[in-house]
This record gives C-alpha cells, structure tokens and sequence, in this order.
C-alpha cells in the first residue's frame, strides 16, 4: 500500500496534537517522522506513533517536556526532561546555530528516541558546521555477523561536513548496518 507524503504527514500531525502535543512540535516531529520513511529508514518513520502513543500514556514521555539547557563556555548540557527526542535535538541544533561558537561540545540526556542522526547532521552541515554525532542505542538489541545473538547496541554514530553553498557530506553508521555489511552516506543537495 502507498501513501501520499503529504496525507500521512496530515495524519502524524493529527495523531501527535490529539495526544497533545503543540502544533509547532507536533509539525516538526511529524516531517522527520515523514522524511524517515520517504527515505527508507521505515523503522524511525511513522511506525513509531504506537510506541510514542504508549510512552506518553505510560507518562515515560512528556508531551509538554520542555528541555532545560546549560551552557559554560563550550560545553552545552540539554537536560530533555523527557520529551520527545526529535523535540530536544532540535534545541540543540538551534542552540548550537544562534551560539555560533567555533567549537561547541554538547551533551543531550533525560530524552525519547531522538530518530535519525543524519537528520541533525544534515541540518549542522547546511548551517555551516562540521559535526560528529554519536547516541547510545540502547541494547543489547543487535548482533554483529557471523554471531546471531543479540550482543550489542546499535550505537550510531553521524558525520556532516558542508561542502560548498550547495552541496553537504553526511554519513552516518551503525551497528545494525555492519551485521548486514552496509554503511550509508548521502550527499545532500
């Protein structure tokens, strides 16, 4: 079955502000939920409303979670105080952009499932940085090839650079690709 992009972009839209959620918050979740599928990464796309649903109701998620940010000089440390991951991480890209340091270490925690690092990456490089994005990925819930248990977790990691004006580098690995022997980089336009 195929879905438009835009009816089941309207439909998280509508999931994510009839739990609650802000319109501004439930858009932004929404289009990386959205992207993530349009991109064949199903498992960070719109399946996740059911798990988001069961968070918020099992109070693990705070619809209204707003993060708390602490900055001393380099360092940034965004306590999520439990929202949603994809809200958190937008924070901190926002913050690292208006900073405007040319170094900045940031610590994000206390979030739900942030989805896709390329996302942010891709967002850092077209902004002008060079970035490396690391996130524990729970586990263990992967194994690595040639064992079938489940040993580790999938622990990606993300790296954007800008090119030129036009043109970004982003790859992005995990652990979950090297038991299928696969890696992926996109160059963005």
């Amino acid at each position: 079955m195929l879905i438009k992009e835009k009816k089941i972009s309207n439909f998280s839209n509508l999931f994510l502000t009839k739990l609650g959620m802000n319109r501004k918050d439930s858009k932004l979740v929404s289009k990386l939920l959205v992207k993530s599928d349009m991109s064949q990464h199903f498992s960070h796309g719109v399946i996740r409303l059911v798990q988001y649903y069961n968070m918020v109701k099992n109070k693990i998620y705070r619809i209204k979670g707003e993060p708390k940010i602490k900055i001393k000089g380099k360092f940034m440390v965004i306590d999520g105080q439990r929202s949603f991951g994809q809200i958190t991480m937008n924070h901190a890209c926002q913050k690292i952009k208006e900073l405007r340091n040319d170094i900045q270490i940031v610590s994000v925690s206390n979030c739900g499932h942030i989805g896709r690092l390329s996302d942010y990456a891709e967002f850092l490089s077209k902004s002008g940085y060079v970035n490396l994005i690391f996130c524990n990925g729970g586990g263990p819930n992967t194994s690595i090839y040639p064992s079938a248990e489940r040993i580790v977790g999938t622990n990606p990691f993300s790296f954007g650079i800008q090119i030129n004006k036009k043109k970004n580098f982003n790859y992005r690995f995990c652990n979950i690709f090297a038991s299928r022997r696969k890696n992926k980089y996109s160059k963005v336009k």
